[in-house]
């Protein structure tokens, strides 16, 4: 016991390094710590030449969406006042991007939810049933987005997509 040190080798090769301190180590060699290669093979000729990086799962449709979602939870405060008309400009966008989103992820059967809520918070061309639904108190407002506001968050969350991370 008396040769014994609790300090690791010099080269620090004593299998006890963290996490964190392996994924350092990695990035200032060029590896993929990710992949769990363990480092550079041989056969891929060193710092990470002629590999293509992975794609990094993205969620491009959420911070839209989120943003949609306070938009529609704060509407409902702002329904028969003038300043509503900004509520129905953003919903209305972020529903757009998000539909883009969707069809660029390859799920354009999102669009099903998408329409409606852009012909229905139309600021531009408002449909006769603003006048419907102003006469009813707002009620079907008040009803409408909420419900509009959970099932774009649900669709931000499931529209997934992949970003290619750009080459050094």
């Amino acid at each position: 016991m008396a040769g014994r040190t609790s300090r690791p080798a010099a080269g620090g090769g004593d299998g006890r390094k963290s996490a964190f301190q392996r994924g350092r180590e990695a990035a200032a060699r060029g590896d993929s710590f990710r992949s769990g290669s363990g480092g550079a093979s041989a056969s891929s000729g060193g710092r990470g030449r002629g590999r293509t990086p992975e794609p990094i799962p993205t969620r491009p449709a959420l911070a839209p969406a989120l943003v949609a979602a306070i938009a529609l939870f704060a509407g409902v405060a702002l329904i028969g006042n003038t300043w509503f008309v900004v509520i129905l400009y953003v919903v209305a966008i972020f529903a757009a991007i998000m539909a883009v989103y969707a069809v660029q992820a390859g799920k354009p059967f999102w669009l099903a939810l998408f329409v409606p809520v852009i012909v229905l918070w139309n600021p531009i061309y408002p449909l006769p049933y603003a006048d419907w639904f102003a006469s009813s108190e707002g009620l079907p407002w008040i009803l409408a987005q909420p419900i509009a506001a959970v099932l774009l968050v649900l669709a931000g969350i499931f529209i997934r997509g992949e970003r290619i991370p750009e080459r050094d």
